[in-house]
């Protein structure tokens, strides 16, 4: 499973397979934050700080790459119009 596998595009290939790779490292690293924040409530308090930005770091990457696949899509969305347009004019 890709994430924003339904998203394509032309000219923004590069963009959107840095968004889909951000997607993943930014689950991944939310879900180990996830898992070391658990481990902390046993008393080890250092990997309990690093999973909290663990956790804040990988929404952060997750917010990016949808605000990365947006463009994506809103670029493509408006290249398809265009065309369309184009050739309704010839």
């Amino acid at each position: 499973m890709k994430p924003y596998g339904h998203i394509t595009s032309k000219n923004l290939r590069l963009m959107l397979f840095l968004a889909r790779a951000l997607a993943v490292i930014g689950a991944i690293s939310f879900c180990l934050g996830l898992i070391s924040f658990i481990a902390a409530l046993i008393d080890i308090r250092f990997i309990g700080v690093l999973g909290a930005v663990a956790i804040v770091s990988g929404l952060g990457l997750l917010l990016l790459s949808g605000f990365m696949a947006a463009m994506v899509a809103f670029e493509e969305n408006y290249r398809l119009r265009t065309e369309c347009l184009l050739q309704q004019q010839k």
